[in-house]
């Protein structure tokens, strides 16, 4: 954005070494080494293409692209990708954020199947589920047949698909854990969550890995990774808990 401001010729109310050292800072992003998360960089930097604008490899960026047209479920990044190369799915996709938000748009779109989840989860939390049984039935019902046919708001993101997982073998739907297999140590740690380091997407991981059915080893590998990578966490101070004395074991 302050690319464009200057681009327009705008005055801005910030000083100008302020502007350059964002600016310096956002280049010495782009030009670090991948490490051994190439993979997981590339999202990034596709994800932040709002950002990083006219110096983007577009094709790059567009392996990402939904089936519903978006770039990482996000309006943002998906209206700058069509900003530059006028690509007619981007475009159904903004039109349909337009249609239903009109002049606003969130974050994140879609995230019905991440919200439904949290309500539930929230309930079963609060010890009040018992009252919205059929409400939580239906829910959870719509999330199966998500997830039976494979939606990409599910299995495209770590959090979600876990808490998917998670619920529906807790409330007795037939799910598979072979579904989480995409979620290795390995595999995760070259995935876009993997180079954030998303403590919250390892943390839903763990606690799916915890439901577990005898001779299951994908859920036995999840739970060791995933518990030995909290541990380091909270030892290292990256990880709070809410009362003293209480340890990570205890909150997942």
């Amino acid at each position: 954005m302050i690319d464009y401001a200057q681009d327009l010729g705008l005055n801005l109310p910030f000083k100008s070494y302020d502007v350059d050292a964002m600016l310096t800072k956002r280049d010495v992003e782009l030009t670090s080494g991948f490490g051994g998360n190439a993979e997981g960089r590339r999202a990034y930097l596709a994800y932040v293409s709002e950002g990083i604008q006219h110096s983007q490899d577009w094709d790059m960026v567009m392996k990402y692209q939904r089936k519903n047209g978006s770039l990482f479920n996000s309006p943002s990044t998906t209206a700058v990708a069509f900003s530059h190369i006028r690509d007619p799915d981007c475009l159904r996709y903004l039109c349909t954020i337009l249609d239903k938000f009109e002049n606003a748009a969130p974050t994140i779109y879609p995230l019905d199947i991440r919200s439904h989840l949290l309500i539930i989860d929230t309930l079963d939390s609060l010890g009040v589920a018992r009252h919205f049984t059929n409400e939580m039935k239906m829910l959870l019902d719509q999330t199966y047949r998500c997830w039976l046919h494979g939606e990409e708001e599910i299995f495209l993101d770590t959090t979600t698909c876990a808490m998917a997982f998670r619920l529906l073998r807790i409330y007795g739907y037939d799910v598979s854990s072979d579904q989480l297999s995409p979620f290795s140590e390995e595999c995760f740690f070259n995935s876009l969550e993997g180079y954030l380091n998303d403590k919250t997407a390892v943390l839903e991981l763990h606690k799916a890995s915890q439901i577990i059915f005898p001779e299951e080893p994908i859920l036995e590998e999840l739970n060791s990774w995933t518990m030995n990578f909290l541990k380091q966490e909270f030892c290292n101070g990256s990880i709070y808990v809410d009362q003293p004395g209480e340890s990570i074991s205890t909150k997942v």
